[in-house]
């Protein structure tokens, strides 16, 4: 067999797919043997010949077509079974074949109205004659059969519209059509109009379908549908594809086939070839016997899905929140061999996270190596968050950490009046000598003495000597010496009313007022060419002179009045009362928060130890408890770092 270019219709104008063209030998009755072509089609249950062929053949169509047919008649013998097995069906269920109505058992039916709703009367139209006589005697039917009671006058009016429809009496009838055997329709009280039931038919049509043994095949609709011009405008074209679409079943890779015509719903589009090819293909997919079969139990069960090549692909409207946070990102994501890439970085699914944040901190490096180095390959929505935190958590990092930032410094408030608090050190070894430095916070006014030794008996005597002179402060502030934290200074402290305050070991900036004279006053006597003593008393007499920011010396404001010294040149200025408008930042840890405590023994593999804050002494100095079970140290807020802990999922 050969392929063709030739093609068919039927009297009905239905293309006739052509498989192919052969060629076969003849022979006469005159003993001719002639080889003739013969097209190879589907659809057509015998063979047929042409005029041309019977020529050839020297066959009379007059003597065929008249002298050898006498009569045509249907030769259907009836079904005498079958036509008593109807009968005797009908017999068993005589209440569902009534002619009265039925009526529906074991149902209400409910019509609500809205609250605010207007009946609405239209009149009546004009009926034509021709039907005026068939509408009056339904009506008059429905009316003895109980659908309808007439009613002189009523608010709600709609016309009748009056559709012939068959009926085996020639009168107006009501069709009933059900899915459901015919006990289910007794048991529920129906009935059926046993004229308008067929019985044994060999298919029936149902909803533009032909219904038979075989399975659902497709109904006139479709030899309508396949006899369509092209179309010549969008409109028409729609109206094509949506037809098409009712049928859409039996037709195998739709999508695929209509996605050229699909393409003209757009502007400017021009009718091309693959439009033409395209238009006649789905032709020619209508025309062809497809049956869809009846479901059968018995056979392997299997799932069969559209499998066009033509797919829509985008997101989708109700987006899932897993997938939210790449919609933002949706037009830098690419698949490339099977992996998905934002811009030039590999998306890593979560499973495999948990590793790639460890090989990104293989070096312990900081948050922000660790986020440039994550930016040059791999991304996952919260990224940065999970570097983040995988740095704050890591044990080895914390434990080798770098002091962290010095805090905002919080200066004392200036006392109200002179001598309220005193700040004490011990400049130890300077020039071959001790000394004790002393400095009021409100005046600044200096007390130096030289020191043959600093225990806590010889330091509370030179301070008995100066609070003879200018009596008890309410407060003293030294750092955590020997004889400051001893209990005999505590006592000493307690006996004189005196609130004893000291800070943080090994944190200067506690005690900076008494700190800051020191390093003046070792700057003086470096200077210095007289003797250790003699240099101490020039030291003193200029400091307690000179005037400080205020304008004022520390003599005057402790004093009231200026000390005569070698410069006589006095510009008094008034005392400031008021404090100084010092910027404080207090420190977020609060009791029971955990941190890191800088240790100052046992070298730097343990300088941080975790730490537990039990109480706050003030802006920036606080108790902490050393894990699990060490000593409470005291530190400054300098000494401390926060301490992250990770908290379980529940």
């Amino acid at each position: 067999m050969s392929p063709t270019n030739c093609k068919y219709r039927c009297a009905s104008n239905q293309n006739l797919p052509v498989l192919g063209v052969i060629t076969i030998p003849t022979s006469t009755a005159k003993g001719e043997k002639p080889k003739q072509e013969r097209f190879v089609v589907t659809r057509l249950p015998l063979n047929l010949i042409g005029r041309e062929s019977c020529k050839s053949l020297g066959l009379s169509l007059d003597q065929l077509l008249f002298d050898n047919v006498h009569k045509i008649f249907q030769n259907i013998k009836p079904d005498t079974a079958l036509q008593n097995s109807c009968k005797q069906l009908c017999s068993e269920f005589p209440d569902l074949f009534k002619q009265e109505l039925g009526t529906l058992k074991d149902f209400e039916l409910e019509i609500r109205f809205k609250p605010d709703a207007q009946p609405v009367f239209h009149k009546p139209r004009p009926v034509p004659i021709a039907v005026q006589e068939d509408l009056d005697a339904a009506l008059q039917a429905g009316i003895n059969r109980g659908i309808w009671e007439p009613t002189q006058f009523n608010p709600y009016g709609t016309p009748v519209v009056p559709i012939k429809k068959k009926s085996s009496q020639g009168q107006a009838s009501i069709r009933v059509c059900g899915d459901y055997s015919v006990t289910r329709l007794q048991d529920n009280g129906l009935r059926c109009r046993l004229e308008k039931c067929s019985f044994a038919q060999p298919y029936v049509e149902y909803l533009g379908h032909y219904l038979s043994k075989d399975g659902v095949g497709k109904g006139p609709k479709a030899d309508a549908i396949s006899q369509m011009p092209a179309p010549k405008n969008v409109s028409s074209l729609r109206s094509f594809l949506d037809q098409v679409q009712f049928y859409g079943k039996f037709l195998p890779k739709l999508s695929t086939t209509l996605e050229p015509l699909y393409h003209l719903t757009k502007k400017d589009i021009p009718w091309g070839a693959p439009e033409q090819a395209a238009f006649q293909q789905i032709k020619d997919l209508l025309s062809a016997d497809t049956v869809l079969a009846h479901f059968n139990p018995a056979l392997e069960v299997g799932i069969s899905c559209d499998a066009s090549e033509c797919l829509q692909h985008r997101w989708p409207k109700n987006i899932p929140a897993t997938t939210k946070p790449f919609y933002a990102l949706r037009d830098s994501l690419s698949l490339a061999d099977g992996c998905l890439f934002y811009g030039h970085r590999v998306v890593i699914p979560s499973a495999l996270q948990p590793q790639v944040l460890q090989i990104l901190h293989l070096g312990h490096f900081g948050m922000q190596r660790m986020k440039q180095l994550a930016r040059t390959a791999v991304y996952w929505p919260r990224i940065d968050t999970d570097i983040e935190d995988i740095a704050r958590h890591c044990a080895a990092c914390n434990k080798h950490q770098r002091l962290p930032p010095k805090q905002p410094s919080h200066p004392w408030v200036t006392p109200e009046k002179p001598w309220s608090r005193v700040h004490i050190d011990h400049a130890i070894n300077f020039r071959g000598h001790n000394w004790l430095v002393m400095v009021d916070a409100f005046s600044k006014y200096p007390c130096i003495h030289l020191m043959t030794s600093i225990t806590t008996k010889a330091t509370t005597r030179k301070l008995d000597g100066d609070f003879a002179h200018f009596g008890y402060p309410h407060a003293i502030v030294t750092d955590n010496a020997t004889c400051f934290s001893s209990a005999e200074f505590h006592t000493w402290c307690e006996q004189r009313g005196i609130e004893h305050l000291h800070g943080a070991p090994y944190h200067l900036e506690t005690n900076g007022a008494a700190e800051r004279l020191v390093q003046t006053f070792k700057q003086s006597l470096k200077k210095s060419t007289l003797p250790p003593a003699d240099a101490l008393q020039e030291f003193l007499m200029h400091y307690r002179r000179t005037p400080l920011a205020s304008g004022s010396s520390p003599s005057e404001l402790l004093n009231g009045r200026q000390i005569r010294t070698a410069i006589d040149i006095i510009v008094p200025a008034q005392i400031s009362t008021q404090p100084r408008d010092v910027t404080t930042s207090c420190s977020s840890l609060s009791k029971d928060s955990p941190c890191f405590a800088l240790a100052y023994k046992g070298g730097r593999k343990d300088r941080w130890r975790p730490a537990v804050v039990t109480a706050v002494l003030g802006h920036k100095l606080f108790d902490v408890r050393v894990l699990p079970d060490g000593p409470i140290w005291r530190r400054h807020a300098d000494q401390l770092r926060k301490r992250h802990t990770r908290h379980q999922p529940k």
